[in-house]
C-alpha cells in the first residue's frame, strides 16, 4: 500500500514538469510505440534514425511505465521509489532542464502489464506518431483474450494524431479509430523489407539500403517502421541510410556471440513469446550448419493458454533443422518438451540455465548453431551462456548483468 501511494505522488509530481515542458516554447515532437512485440527494439531503430537529423531524447531500455516515461523526457535516471532526497535531486533536474530544453524529438515506449495502463498516458501529453508493432498474448493473467491485448494496445490511438501499425495489427480493426500508415513485409504495406535477406526498405517514396548485421526477418521489418517515421520528419535518403548502418543488435535479441568450438550462439534472451520464439526458430532454420540446438525456456505470463502456446511451440521443433531442444521452466518442462518429442527430437529437460551450460559445454559441436530463447523469472537463460562463450569477456554483452540481477538470480537458483 505504501508503495502505491508513493507512486502516486511521485507521478503527480513528475507530470507537472511534463505540462510545463508541453507548454514551454520548447515542446519537442513526440513520437510513441506500443504493441507485444518488438517495441524496444522499433523504438530504438526510430531514434537512432532520427538522431541524424536531431538531437533526441530517448531511453535505451524498457522506462516504459507511468513512472518512468517522465524520466525519458528529461534524460534522467530512475531512482528508488523510497528514496526522496534522490526524486528531490531528480525533479529539480527536470526544472532546470526546461529552461534550455535540449531535445527536438522525444521517442517514448508504451508498456502494459493490465487494461487501462496506456490509455492513463492520454491526460498526460499528446503523441505526434504512434506506432504500433504486433500484438501478441502477455500478462494474460490480467487479459480475458487476445482482443482485450489488442484493444490495450491499440488505445494509444485515442491520444496520437498519426499512427503506424504493423501488418498484422489489420486484424484488429475495429479497434483502430482513424487512418493509418501500414508496414510489414508485405508489398501492399506503405513501407515493407525486401530484397535478400531482407537487404532494403522500399517506401512509396523511396528504397533505402540496409547495410546491418541485424539478424532475423523480424528485426528487419522493425527498420521499415522507422524508415517511415523518419520521412514524416523529413529526414534525406543519405540520412536514412546513415542512421540504418549505425542500429546493431542490442543485448539478448537476437544477438551473436561467438561460442565454444567455433559455434555461433544466438542470443535471444532478453524475454520470450510465442510470435518471438517462432521468429527465432525460424532464423534458426536458416542457418547453414550440420548441428543445432535449441534451448527454449518458459513463456511467462500467458495465462490459462500457456500449456496450448507451449505445446504450439514444440510442435515446431523438427528433427530435420534441430539437432536437440534443451527445456527450462514449468511450462516448457512439461508441454513444449513433450510435443517437441513426440516429433523425434531429442530433447532434454533443465533445472536452471546454469545446469543447461553444463550440458551444452558437452554437446556443442565444431561450428554448430546454438539459439538461447526465454522469458525471465524462472528462467535467465542468458546465465548459461557463460559457459559457453569463446570469449568470456562478452559475459559483458549479455542482458541483467548488474549487481541487482546476478544477487536475484543467485537467489532464485541458488
Amino acid at each position: 500500500m505504501l508503495k502505491k501511494y508513493l507512486k502516486e505522488i511521485i507521478v503527480f509530481l513528475e507530470y507537472r514538469y511534463v505540462r510545463k515542458l508541453l507548454e514551454s516554447d520548447s515542446v519537442p515532437k513526440i513520437v510513441a510505440v506500443s504493441g507485444s512485440v518488438g517495441k524496444t527494439s522499433t523504438k530504438r531503430a526510430i531514434a537512432i534514425l532520427l538522431s541524424e537529423k536531431y538531437k533526441v531524447g530517448w531511453q535505451d531500455g524498457n522506462y516504459n511505465d507511468i513512472v518512468s516515461v517522465p524520466l525519458v523526457f528529461f534524460g534522467q535516471k530512475m531512482p528508488s521509489l523510497f528514496n526522496p532526497i534522490a526524486w528531490a535531486g531528480t525533479l529539480v533536474k527536470f526544472r532546470k532542464s526546461i529552461k534550455d530544453y535540449p531535445y527536438k524529438v522525444v521517442v517514448l515506449e508504451l508498456g502494459t502489464d493490465a487494461p487501462g495502463q496506456i490509455d492513463a498516458f492520454k491526460k498526460y501529453f499528446k503523441i505526434d506518431v504512434a506506432v504500433v508493432t504486433p500484438i501478441a498474448p502477455e500478462h494474460m493473467e490480467f487479459f480475458d483474450s487476445i482482443d482485450e491485448v489488442a484493444r490495450e494496445e491499440l488505445s494509444i490511438i485515442n491520444f496520437s494524431r498519426d499512427v503506424l501499425i504493423h501488418e498484422s495489427v489489420e486484424e484488429y480493426k475495429e479497434f483502430i479509430s482513424k487512418k493509418y500508415t501500414k508496414y510489414g513485409e508485405g508489398k501492399f504495406n506503405d513501407s515493407y523489407t525486401a530484397g535478400e535477406e531482407e537487404s532494403f526498405v522500399q517506401t512509396k517514396k523511396e528504397r533505402y539500403r540496409i547495410n546491418s548485421d541485424l539478424l532475423g526477418r523480424h528485426q528487419k521489418v522493425n527498420l521499415s517502421a522507422a524508415c517511415l517515421v523518419a520521412e514524416k520528419f523529413d529526414l534525406s535518403k543519405t540520412q536514412i541510410e546513415e542512421g540504418l548502418s549505425k542500429i546493431t543488435p542490442m543485448p539478448g535479441r537476437m544477438q551473436q556471440l561467438k561460442g565454444i568450438r567455433s559455434s555461433t550462439i544466438i542470443d535471444d534472451t532478453y524475454n520470450s513469446s510465442p510470435e518471438a520464439t517462432i521468429a527465432a526458430l525460424a532464423t534458426l532454420k536458416l542457418f547453414n550448419s550440420d548441428h543445432k540446438i535449441a534451448v527454449l525456456g518458459n513463456m511467462n505470463e500467458l495465462g490459462e493458454i500457456s500449456a496450448k502456446l507451449h505445446r504450439d511451440i514444440g510442435k515446431l521443433c523438427q528433427p530435420n533443422f534441430i539437432d536437440l531442444v534443451i527445456t527450462i521452466g514449468p511450462d516448457a518442462n512439461k508441454y513444449l518438451a513433450k510435443a517437441a518429442a513426440d516429433n523425434g527430437c531429442e530433447v532434454i529437460t533443465s533445472k536452471n540455465p546454469y545446469e543447461i551450460s553444463e550440458i551444452l559445454s558437452q554437446k556443442i559441436k565444431k561450428n554448430a548453431v546454438v539459439l538461447l530463447k526465454g522469458s525471465q523469472n524462472k528462467v535467465f537463460l542468458e546465465e548459461a551462456i557463460k559457459g559457453i562463450l569463446a570469449d568470456p569477456n562478452d559475459e559483458s554483452k549479455l542482458v541483467r548483468q548488474s549487481k541487482y540481477w546476478l544477487k536475484k538470480k543467485k537467489a532464485m537458483f541458488k
